[in-house]
């Protein structure tokens, strides 16, 4: 159901070497981090913007303003924070957390000419 905690006990039952959601207590709390900012901060401001390619209706206001809000706050964050001293969000690897949050990126090239209107 929720695609967080999906991804948290698939791992902490198949993935034993910690590959993709460290064993290590703080690696995974900087992973646990990730995941929640996008669950609650990041992804709210997508539906607008990207769910209209499957015929949901949107608000275009609105969807200017979470793109804004995007822009503005929300890429700084993954970027000086998450991103800042490493390729991956914490990590010098792919984690759950990048698996999360690179799809959601991609609802923002789901609206032909959004670009335009923003």
């Amino acid at each position: 159901w929720e695609s967080n905690a999906v991804m948290r006990f698939l791992c902490k039952k198949f993935d034993t070497e910690g590959e993709l959601y460290p064993t290590d207590i703080v690696k995974a709390g900087r992973v646990d981090m990730v995941l929640d900012w996008r669950q609650t901060t990041f992804y709210p401001c997508i539906p607008n913007i990207g769910y209209v390619v499957f015929g949901m209706p949107c608000d275009e206001a609105k969807a200017k303003e979470d793109f804004k809000k995007l822009i503005d706050v929300h890429f700084k964050t993954l970027l000086d924070v998450f991103l800042k001293d490493t390729p991956y969000c914490f990590s010098e690897k792919p984690t759950i957390a990048d698996l999360a949050i690179a799809p959601v990126i991609t609802f923002i090239k789901a609206r032909a000419k959004f670009w335009d209107a923003v």
